[in-house]
């Protein structure tokens, strides 16, 4: 899998050996906010995918129904586990999104072509020193605190 960060060169050539491109949303978005990319690639003539993850967009579960990582990650996980044999994504991620995209990157190499990681700085704080499901596993324990925190107060 080529990891493309900034070179237009890598994330050309791994879009060119890619039948999809899943883009994957941040925290408090659903696939909805890709919706303007979504159509310039379409247009382009690109096969695009923008899933919502669990309690998110148009799945109106609560978090607290999502009570692992996995879970959480599961549409994401469920497409690119649908790919066809031999057939490769790109996959894109926005903020919190990208750590959905490390999971599925890491459970599914052979079907990955790059992961492009959009404003997910706050996010990998010591990436370079964890596991990335330690690190996944740190901050869903974050965010379901906050959640709950959140729906207390309700």
């Amino acid at each position: 899998m080529a990891m493309a960060t900034s070179s237009n060169t890598n994330i050309k050539r791994a879009t060119a050996a890619a039948s999809t491109i899943i883009l994957v949303h941040g925290t408090g978005h659903g696939g909805w906010c890709w919706y303007r990319v979504t159509t310039l690639l379409r247009a382009a003539g690109h096969r695009v995918h923008a899933p919502d993850l669990a309690a998110s967009g148009a799945d109106a579960r609560p978090l607290r129904d999502v009570p692992i990582f996995e879970d959480y990650s599961r549409p994401l996980l469920d497409a690119v586990a649908a790919l066809p044999d031999g057939a490769r994504a790109v996959l894109v991620s926005h903020s919190f999104g990208g750590l959905s995209v490390a999971l599925a990157a890491e459970m599914f190499p052979e079907k990955v072509a790059a992961a492009v990681f959009v404003d997910i700085g706050r996010h990998v704080n010591g990436l370079r020193k964890h596991h990335p499901s330690e690190l996944m596993t740190r901050f869903l324990s974050k965010l379901m605190l906050a959640a709950n925190n959140i729906e207390g107060r309700e």
